[in-house]
């Protein structure tokens, strides 16, 4: 019964764009291993409820959707500051973007795929925690380096590495 309300749900179809292995068990056992900022800001992520603009936009929280870090920059018309263009597309983060790139290699703009695997997860948090756009919300997320991974730094957002 469960089961046929949850197929037919809307949430379900768009829960599957993101991973289809409902109950998401790979996921929920990555989430494990992770502080409870970064947890729920991965389940906002999921559920498209991330306190971007165009989500408080829609809950009237703010007077605009539009992305305030693209409106900063001369010669750039500001789009809806959705996931999408705030992971994959907003040119103030190219920077940062440009490390996530690199670290994901072919896969670095499928959320399906970065939601899936633990190192990708962990990737997209550095990525996030060194844009800052969410610190105030969700405070750093950027995870603690692994064994054998050096820390983030400044050098690594350079473009010419």
């Amino acid at each position: 019964m469960w089961a046929e309300q949850w197929s037919g749900s809307p949430r379900q179809a768009r829960m599957a764009r993101i991973d289809k292995s409902f109950p998401f068990t790979k996921f929920r056992t990555i989430l494990h291993r992770l502080s409870r900022a970064q947890s729920s800001l991965l389940i906002q992520i999921r559920s498209g409820h991330i306190p971007l603009n165009a989500q408080l936009y829609k809950l009237n929280c703010i007077d605009t959707d539009r992305c305030l870090a693209c409106a900063d920059r001369p010669g750039i018309t500001s789009t809806k500051e959705t996931v999408t263009h705030f992971l994959f597309d907003c040119p103030a983060y190219q920077n940062e973007r440009h490390y996530l790139d690199r670290a994901l290699g072919r896969h670095n703009r499928s959320l399906e795929h970065i939601m899936t695997k633990e190192k990708s997860i962990r990737e997209l948090l550095r990525y996030i925690g060194s844009t800052k756009r969410l610190k105030r919300t969700h405070g750093d997320v950027t995870p603690s380096p692994q064994r054998g991974q050096r820390p983030i730094n400044s050098e690594d957002l350079s473009p010419d590495n």
